[in-house]
């Protein structure tokens, strides 16, 4: 009988009750824990509802990703975001602004529009999603943009998710 222990190809470090891993110590039939940082520029937030911008690139055939949290800081810089009305939400999408979406919202209003440096966290859906197969995963704004006039402060994206076999062997 083969266990997940006997599919490691490299000795990896035993974390509480997790597996401290990176990429290619495990058979790709094995979900990974992945976390990535990346920061939405001022640029790419004034058209984010337009033109989402990709987060996690596209995994593979074989794979999809799952979110499990989503921790984003808005560094403050010098001018709100003016245009921030209600319902004008981040998220996190497949694809691309007309994919599904696969996180809860972090509410624009009081964070986006706001003048000090600001944190939220979301879990992905606490709903039932279907995984994509090499689909990218992009930050979005549901409903409107963010940006009017002024707003030039950068948000920071750090995202914990599971890259995970769509195909399994046995």
């Amino acid at each position: 009988m083969t266990t997940f222990f006997h599919r490691l190809r490299k000795p990896v470090a035993m974390v509480g009750l997790g597996i401290r891993s990176t990429e290619n110590q495990i058979d790709d039939d094995v979900p990974l824990t992945k976390t990535k940082t990346i920061q939405l520029t001022a640029l790419q937030i004034r058209t984010l509802k337009t033109t989402a911008v990709e987060v996690i690139p596209a995994p593979g055939a074989t794979r999809a990703i799952s979110i499990l949290h989503m921790h984003a800081w808005l560094a403050y810089n010098s001018a709100a975001y003016d245009g921030v009305g209600a319902g004008e939400n981040l998220v996190l999408k497949y694809t691309n602004a007309s994919g599904a979406t696969i996180t809860n919202a972090i509410t624009g209003t009081g964070f986006a529009d706001a003048t000090s440096t600001q944190h939220r966290c979301v879990l992905g859906l606490q709903t039932e999603i279907t995984p994509v197969a090499n689909a990218a995963v992009v930050a979005n704004v549901l409903s409107g943009e963010w940006y009017a006039a002024a707003g030039n402060s950068p948000i920071n994206l750090q995202i914990t998710y599971i890259d995970l076999p769509v195909t399994f062997t046995v």
